[in-house]
């Protein structure tokens, strides 16, 4: 339906969240692991203005290379049925017989696999911080062994991170252009968006969307109007 080989994340989500509550997702099982979001913490949304069409751009490049890089790992152990089986020792052991191209793209998923847990562990010690630290590098994974960004992308991930009291930045969705997610605080949010509203705008030529997002309740189903007879 989607056009593109996407998982569960947004569709569960948007269905299964809690309010003030981060939702990690196992994407085989489908189990949800929750850890409260630090009151501190603001997210802000940028748009940075690149259109993507996803059933037209890599996505579906990155999945089926995604399986040639399961397909060789498994040679070795039959216990990798999908990347998230696989250490990043693993990977580096058979660069070889990957290539460089599906020993990046391995790379960066098994990376990211460790960063998202460790960023539940850092929500749970509401440490913002390392937070931020991890979403810094998760962009610089996307960016260098995923290639799923573009150079709008990249400026305005810099210009975000430039920002005083900016924790980290990171590309956000399916890639290949659409939004930024900056990681701030209530203290710096206003002074962080304007500041990114400036630069980016004058590099673009344009002033971004942009949207500090709340945590919400699940998506219900919309109640009909009352009416009279």
């Amino acid at each position: 339906f989607a056009g593109v080989n996407c998982g569960i994340m947004d569709q569960l989500a948007i269905a299964g969240c809690e309010r003030g509550r981060a939702m990690m997702i196992d994407c085989r099982s489908l189990d949800i692991d929750f850890v409260a979001i630090p009151p501190d913490a603001r997210l802000l949304v940028i748009d940075s203005g690149v259109r993507h069409q996803l059933p037209q751009s890599g996505y579906n490049e990155r999945a089926a290379e995604c399986r040639q890089a399961v397909s060789i790992l498994a040679r070795d152990d039959s216990s990798v049925r999908a990347l998230r089986d696989a250490t990043p020792d693993q990977v580096d052991a058979r660069r070889a017989d990957l290539g460089d191209l599906l020993h990046r793209r391995a790379r960066h998923v098994v990376t990211e696999n460790r960063r998202v847990l460790a960023a539940r562990d850092a929500l749970e010690r509401g440490d913002l911080m390392k937070l931020g630290m991890l979403i810094g590098q998760s962009h610089v994974s996307q960016r260098d062994d995923f290639e799923i960004t573009c150079d709008p992308v990249n400026q305005l991930v810099a210009i975000a991170d430039r920002c005083e009291g900016a924790l980290g930045s990171r590309q956000v969705g399916g890639g290949f252009g659409g939004c930024v997610v900056c990681l701030t605080t209530d203290e710096f949010v206003d002074s962080v968006s304007q500041h990114i509203s400036t630069e980016y705008g004058a590099l673009s030529g344009s002033k971004p969307w942009m949207h500090v997002v709340s945590d919400a309740d699940p998506a219900g189903a919309a109640r009909s109007p009352r009416t009279e007879d």
